[in-house]
């Protein structure tokens, strides 16, 4: 409880699902948002009773890093960047049943990596993910059961951040090897 401290509830995955490897979120409706890593599932789960409302299976069921989770403006999608087999996808899950609309996946992808960056959806629906691996930055949009590349802006660089800041006309982002570098793009 926020105000008094006490616990509400506690919820314990089954064993097979654990560890929760990214941060939770919650959508302005109470529920939260958490990954399990091993056999790789996202689950929501009612913030109010501890009560799971669905649990989205990965399909490959390979064991991947993850990213943490965001929302799509309309709370009606959770976008997840995950890495498994070292190939880098970016998810698009129904946030009300927790059914698949999309993955995508950079062209040349192995080597690539989406398990650090958080995906960040811009004013206009977009969705910005950065590739820690090399550092290239990606603007998806989400047309619903599909998706489309925007653009991409490649760097050759290492060490991406988890979270990239966008504002209605541009988003700034950095990477730190060879050597420390903020670059800001324009929409």
């Amino acid at each position: 409880d926020g105000n008094s401290g006490d616990l509400k509830w506690e919820r314990h995955p089954p064993p097979d699902l654990s560890p929760i490897t990214s941060a939770s979120i919650v959508d302005r409706n109470g529920d939260l948002y958490i990954y399990c890593r091993d056999i790789p599932v996202l689950h929501k789960i009612d913030s109010q009773t501890g009560n799971l409302q669905w649990a989205h299976r990965f399909v490959d069921h390979t064991t991947g890093n993850a990213s943490s989770s965001s929302l799509s403006h309309d709370q009606q999608t959770v976008y997840h960047g995950r890495t498994a087999r070292s190939v880098a996808y970016l998810y698009a899950i129904n946030a009300d049943d927790g059914t698949y609309k999309w993955a995508w996946s950079p062209e040349v992808s192995k080597g690539h990596s989406f398990a650090w960056c958080i995906p960040v959806v811009g004013d206009d629906g977009t969705v910005y993910i950065q590739d820690e691996e090399f550092a290239h930055l990606y603007a998806v949009s989400d047309l619903g059961k599909v998706h489309a590349l925007k653009w991409s802006y490649k760097r050759e660089g290492k060490g991406a951040p988890r979270l990239p800041a966008v504002d209605a006309e541009t988003i700034y982002s950095s990477y730190n090897k060879p050597q420390p570098v903020v670059f800001a793009l324009d929409l």
